[in-house]
């Protein structure tokens, strides 16, 4: 069986010592994906990956900084937390990236005023944005058969 996700890369780039103690490395930190490597997105809530929990629990006992980063543009990063915290994950939201809350900074830096084609749950990384008549278009997966086609455009402009 071949061991896949957090756990393999971690016993593969932190070798123990006769006790098991970690040794000294030149591994800095880890910056690890949420989708496929902590969890499985299969269902309505997904399933840790074998020992991704574990894994994550040792990397904070042995203080080697960790984040997460994701592609998620359907949840903020408090709802992805939330949802993974909800399957054994011990997650803040303040450690995640994703791709709302970088929107959220150029957006601000470049005093942009979006129309949003978002849903819901992300609107909450956006808060204090002016988006009354919005120069720009911020458009995160959306659910299939919300919109058709024809109404994004003609909403977006």
């Amino acid at each position: 069986m071949i061991s896949r996700g957090i756990p393999a890369v971690i016993n593969s780039v932190l070798p123990r010592n006769m006790s098991g103690k970690w040794l000294d490395t030149s591994i800095k930190g880890f910056l690890l994906d949420i989708t496929g490597v902590c969890y499985d997105s299969a269902g309505n809530s997904g399933i840790p990956i074998e020992g991704s929990i574990e894994a994550i629990k040792l990397l904070r006992q042995a203080k080697i900084p960790f984040r997460f980063c994701s592609n998620e543009s359907t949840a903020s990063r408090v709802h992805l937390a939330r949802k993974l915290g909800e399957i054994g994950f011990d997650i803040k939201a303040e450690e995640i990236t994703c791709p709302a809350p970088v929107a959220a900074q150029l957006l601000r830096e470049r005093g942009l005023r979006p129309f949003f084609l978002v849903k819901d749950e992300v609107l909450e990384e956006f808060e204090g944005i002016n988006s009354t008549n919005a120069n720009c278009v911020v458009m995160g997966k959306l659910c299939y058969g919300l919109f058709r086609a024809s109404d994004v455009v003609e909403k977006s402009f």
